[in-house]
């Protein structure tokens, strides 16, 4: 629900001014709960303890005894020699301990257990906006909030807010385009894990094109979409300069390259009420992947919905509603489930409640919107 004011500015500065109307508008979200996961705690790294190890270990022990000896024997200089030996010996001993211990696997002690955490939090998104005589409109807009909000239904956590402004979103619209500045926080088109500085935005005929540019000298990423859309056809084709950075191999995984220069193509079609969908991906320097995806409102509240690519990858989800209550199920190839639900009570309140099989999570409470 967004509310809308209208704020008359007067300016009196001259007699030639006008009086400028801004249209001030906010929305937000606020919830309240108790969430539970699992959290594991890493501990200092530990040497495996290999036969050649132990035994330098147990040198060093000798070694130190040794000297312990040689010191409560002193008598003046005549046992210099022998704390001399002692202190060598140690020194030697030492030494092999640490080429031993740098050779061996070392490994990190773990903990793990689940921690419940009783949260509240609330986030507002603000902006206002005034269009000039020649017909320009320009809009600045930002959000911040307070506490910590659970995110019930998609990344399974709490998230603490923001309680200040900070750099603002301004767009400018004109003739159909659109320009949005925000310097470091506009999405990547193709991978919305990166951003960019400045988005552009237009539309004619059915055809939408978006581009997505970064002005930082480190990481210059610069994105593009291009949309057609045609009754109950859509395509569209999707692309960046830089996608995710390259990966080293690990012991459990294999080296991943980098999505430079990336791009995919994707078309959807509606027939009724089932929508098939045809998506292939360059990747960028990785394998191209190709995945079908169908989606079927059955009817009476239930929708089902799965997508398989030829990585051997597949997601599926069924959704049902019914008056006030929604409940979504969904699962993937590695049995990576989660479940949601909520029940609507009136003017915008809703209680909530989530479980998931990543980190053994779970949450309910009361969440509403404005």
């Amino acid at each position: 629900m967004k509310h809308v004011l209208l704020a008359t500015t007067a300016l009196s500065l001259s007699a030639g001014f006008a009086a400028a109307e801004v249209t001030v508008s906010w929305s937000g979200k606020a919830n309240a709960g108790i969430s539970s996961a699992t959290t594991t705690t890493v501990g200092a790294l530990e040497v495996e303890a290999s036969a050649d190890w132990a035994a330098a270990n147990e040198a060093v022990a000798d070694a130190r005894r040794d000297l312990a000896a040689a010191l409560a024997a002193a008598d003046g200089a005549d046992n210099a020699a022998a704390i001399a030996t002692a202190e060598a010996a140690l020194a030697a001993a030492e030494e092999a301990l640490a080429e031993e211990t740098a050779a061996s696997p070392a490994t990190a002690t773990t903990t793990s257990g689940a921690v419940s955490t009783a949260s509240s939090g609330i986030d507002l998104n603000f902006s206002a906006s005034v269009t000039t005589d020649s017909g320009i409109t320009i809009t600045v807009a930002d959000d911040f909030g307070g506490g910590s909000l659970i995110d019930w239904n998609d990344d399974n956590a709490v998230e603490a807010q923001t309680s200040d402004l900070d750099q603002p979103a301004v767009t400018v619209a004109m003739a159909g385009v659109t320009v949005t500045i925000d310097p470091g926080q506009v999405s990547d088109l193709y991978d919305d894990s990166q951003t960019g500085d400045v988005q552009i935005s237009t539309s004619m005929a059915g055809f939408s094109i978006d581009y997505v540019a970064s002005q930082d000298t480190d990481a210059n990423t610069n994105s593009y979409k291009l949309g057609y859309a045609m009754g109950d056809l859509s395509l569209s084709v999707i692309g960046t300069t830089r996608g995710d950075a390259a990966v080293a191999a690990t012991a459990d995984s294999p080296a991943v390259a980098a999505e430079n220069d990336a791009m995919k193509w994707s078309a959807s079609y509606k027939m009724g009420d089932i929508t098939l969908g045809l998506t292939m991906n360059n990747n960028g320097d990785n394998d191209d992947v190709t995945t079908g995806s169908v989606s079927y409102a059955m009817g009476n509240g239930l929708s089902v919905s799965l997508s398989a690519d030829d990585n051997d990858d597949w997601d599926a989800s069924a959704t049902w509603a019914s008056g006030g209550m929604s409940v979504t199920y969904s699962t993937d190839e590695a049995s990576d489930w989660s479940a949601y639900g909520s029940y609507a009570l009136g003017n915008g309140a809703s209680l909530f409640a989530s479980t998931a099989a990543a980190d053994d999570w779970s949450a309910f409470g009361v969440e509403f919107t404005f």
